[in-house]
């Protein structure tokens, strides 16, 4: 397969081509080897033994056996480590290879399957002390279900898979809650549009916002903090899964 890596960017390398063009290139170079290569394969993943919906893996390639390759036009990072180990993890294939082909020489790294029974994360166990003052009883409860959460499906997901994935979490550990599917933007008094949200309020009071995002820009909290309003609540948690340490982020009238 390496063969096909150095084959591909030799030719296209200068063409600054998109993750998609990169998996056209490869899928080609593998088949002249004699490896089938199925693109954008689709799995369903699950939590606690509920589906919480489905992903994509860019590329399986298959002779004797089956590795998952994950293509990147950017420089390798920790988190698209942590991202294929959650997708080895997930499709019980034994070996990912991780590859970047937006420097001037290819760069890859071999991933084995063994490493993902554990997804290691960074973090404090303890919840953030503005939790604790949010909702001094509740506050480490939610927080080692976020924790497990996160540990449970990795990084690498979509904000729909983590948003679900909390609701099942809540509802084993039987903390209450209510999901809001969609609110009413209103203008003046007057409704202007249904705008689809992926929010929960805990416990009647705490907005919660499952993300998966590389940033909580200060404009992600503003947006969320105009929903506070239309919601009537007073403080809400944007909850961050997209990296290997979960992140958690105050918004507040």
């Amino acid at each position: 397969m390496q063969g096909a890596f150095f084959e591909a960017h030799k030719a296209l390398g200068h063409f600054d081509l998109s993750e998609a063009g990169w998996e056209e290139a490869l899928s080609i170079a593998l088949g002249d080897r004699g490896i089938v290569a199925h693109r954008q394969v689709e799995f369903a993943l699950h939590y606690k033994g509920r589906r919480v919906g489905r992903f994509f893996v860019d590329m399986i390639a298959e002779r004797d056996e089956q590795i998952l390759p994950e293509l990147k036009k950017v420089a390798l990072m920790p988190v698209h480590l942590a991202k294929i180990i959650a997708y080895l993890r997930v499709t019980d294939i034994q070996l990912g290879i991780l590859v970047s082909f937006g420097g001037r020489r290819v760069d890859y790294q071999r991933v084995p399957n063994r490493v993902s029974a554990r997804i290691a994360t960074a973090g404090n166990p303890l919840p953030p002390s503005f939790l604790r003052a949010m909702e001094p009883r509740l506050a480490q409860e939610l927080w080692t279900a976020f924790g497990e959460v996160h540990v449970g499906l990795g990084p690498g997901f979509m904000h729909m898979h983590y948003r679900r994935a909390c609701q099942v979490e809540l509802r084993l550990r039987q903390v209450p809650f209510e999901k809001i599917n969609e609110v009413v933007v209103q203008f003046r008094g007057q409704p202007i549009e249904r705008c689809e949200v992926p929010l929960l309020i805990v416990g009647g009071r705490l907005l919660v916002v499952p993300l998966a995002v590389l940033t909580v820009t200060p404009w992600i909290v503003e947006r969320y903090r105009q929903f506070l309003k239309l919601l009537d609540i007073s403080e809400g948690l944007i909850v961050n899964f997209y990296s290997k340490e979960l992140e958690a982020v105050r918004v507040a009238l």
